[in-house]
């Protein structure tokens, strides 16, 4: 990449520490701006595996990819050593029925892999823990699981357990995340998903099933100052001997619970708690069983309903659709919903998730195609391509009251030739310590855009928080940056690839000086950066 501003010529995240106006002498460190380079894009080895040696030399040697063949079983005998994984690295099924079976233990993630994700596959029947992250790091990590299943585990322990300290226990520095996974007919000992963390653990499920589950302690277990989020997560026919379904000790905390369940059976504690159960206090310290203060709460979940799923084909079926705050609206296949000049962006007041039939939905044209306002406390769009808006693709305007979660997978978005900015982000909060906002891009194409503010653009008066992960910027054009955090914006941006675009600020991604950035894992080739000195 060639950035040419600037005294510094940052290829990778320039950080304007202050206001620049505010610097009367320009030799005060104190007002030296900092640029977090990127690393040089390597050559990833595709050549997939199919056996358990494979396996185990492809992680011995830290490839940073591993891609397991296609219809293809890693048996583990009863007494074979987990896979370990020590450092980062994405495994990935080719195509379809990529299953890990037997073992005691399946996958062993220790310090060092900082970054690590499994992506469509399958795993049977363990006998102690399918996958075990124990981690004591000096530097966060990231383990995520997308679109995997686990099935007939039989563990003595758990499905997934997590365990994490940390030097500062303030920090969350162990992140996992399971998205649109699948857990059916395991028995455990402790719970599916276990999760202890001196502080240092947080757990996000979200858009996942879990069926016919039996644990002991739960199906999801916050212990030790844990923290969790679930979001869009259904529970049929599981069984625990726990309070709850979910159980919180009162070291831990949840951020939030968007559940549904139907016959479940919870046969531990005084209360069945059919949903969340958050102990408050230590029940050591509780001398009078009557005080209200010792008391646990029980947040039941909501009974699962039936979602209409007929597809939109029109864009007036889809004004309809989301006028009738319906929960999911499935896009027809092949179907493009052309907006024209002076027509009115489509507007979500109310949680919802957009989601492509197959492949081919197309939102086209208009000034702004999607504006989401207060109200819309969760909403998600999966596999739809964005093309030629004139304003801006996605305006996300929130001053909510209570916290919100906007996601993109899987989307495209080209051939804007916007005044604004592709995806803009503006929220504020009368609590600016609180991140009320957050809006995740995860597996994202950003082609050929051309824009007068920037691709992605983010304002928050703290409020608001920005990730981005997985995602490809080619060919772009942007006044002020690719990526751009303003007022108090908080960033992440994590393996994310810059290609051919060109910026008329100081940086592809710009931070300014009341911004955050908590992550810069990034790399780029041949972009041109031309703003500031």
């Amino acid at each position: 990449n060639e950035v040419t501003g600037g005294d510094i010529h940052c290829n990778g995240t320039f950080l304007e520490r202050i206001d620049p106006a505010s610097c009367v002498d320009p030799n005060d460190l104190g007002c030296a701006p900092a640029c977090v380079p990127y690393n040089e894009c390597g050559v990833v080895v595709e050549d997939c595996v199919s056996t358990v040696n494979e396996m185990r030399e492809a992680l011995s040697d830290e490839r940073s990819k591993i891609v397991l063949c296609s219809n293809t079983t890693f048996a583990l005998g009863r007494n074979d050593p987990a896979f370990e994984i020590g450092a980062p690295v994405s495994l990935t099924c080719e195509n379809a029925d990529c299953i890990i079976q037997g073992g005691n233990d399946q996958f062993l993630i220790e310090d060092g892999a900082t970054v690590v994700s499994f992506e469509r596959i399958t795993f049977r029947t363990s006998k102690v823990s399918s996958v075990s992250i124990e981690m004591d790091p000096t530097e966060p990590a990231f383990v995520d699981f997308k679109g995997c299943e686990w099935s007939d585990h039989d563990g003595i322990e758990s499905v997934i357990s997590v365990s994490s300290s940390s030097s500062d226990p303030s920090l969350v520095v162990t992140q996992v995340s399971v998205d649109g996974c699948l857990f059916e007919n395991n028995s455990v000992g402790e719970a599916v998903l276990y999760t202890t963390g001196a502080g240092a653990t947080e757990l996000i499920v979200q858009n996942c099933h879990f069926v016919g589950n039996q644990g002991s302690k739960s199906i999801i277990n916050l212990q030790e100052g844990a923290q969790g989020t679930i979001r869009n997560v259904t529970f049929t026919n599981n069984a625990v001997t726990t309070p709850g379904l979910v159980f919180v000790d009162f070291t831990a905390g949840i951020n939030e619970t968007d559940l549904c369940g139907i016959n479940n059976e919870v046969t531990g504690g005084d209360i069945h708690c059919n949903g969340t159960f958050l102990e408050r206090i230590d029940p050591a310290s509780c001398v009078d069983p009557n005080d209200l203060g010792c008391a646990p709460a029980c947040v039941p979940y909501n009974e699962c309903g039936v979602v209409v799923e007929d597809c939109v084909s029109t864009v007036n079926e889809m004004r309809e659709a989301l006028s009738d705050e319906r929960s999911k609206i499935v896009l027809c296949s092949n179907t493009t919903f052309a907006l024209g000049r002076n027509d009115p962006a489509f507007e979500i007041g109310a949680p919802v998730s957009l989601t492509c039939e197959n492949a081919d939905c197309i939102i086209q044209g208009g000034n702004d195609q999607f504006l989401i306002e207060d109200g819309a406390t969760v909403v998600s769009f999966e596999r739809i391509t964005f093309r030629t808006s004139k304003v801006s693709s996605v305006s996300i305007e929130m001053d909510p009251t209570e916290p919100a979660f906007v996601d993109f997978k899987g989307c495209e978005w080209s051939d804007h030739d916007g005044i604004e900015s592709v995806i803009s982000v503006s929220s504020s909060s009368s609590d600016p310590s609180l991140v009320v906002t957050q809006v995740s891009v995860d597996g994202c194409l950003f082609e050929n855009n051309s824009v007068g503010e920037a691709v992605l653009y983010t304002t928050g008066a703290g409020a608001t928080e920005l990730i981005v992960q997985n995602c490809h910027f080619v060919g772009n054009q942007g006044s002020k940056s690719i990526i751009n955090l303003q007022e108090g914006a908080q960033g992440t941006i994590r393996n994310v690839t810059f290609t051919n675009n060109a910026v008329t600020t100081p940086g592809l991604v710009f931070v300014d000086f009341t911004a955050g950035i908590n992550e810069t894992d990034l790399c780029g080739i041949n972009n041109e950066v031309t703003g500031g000195d």
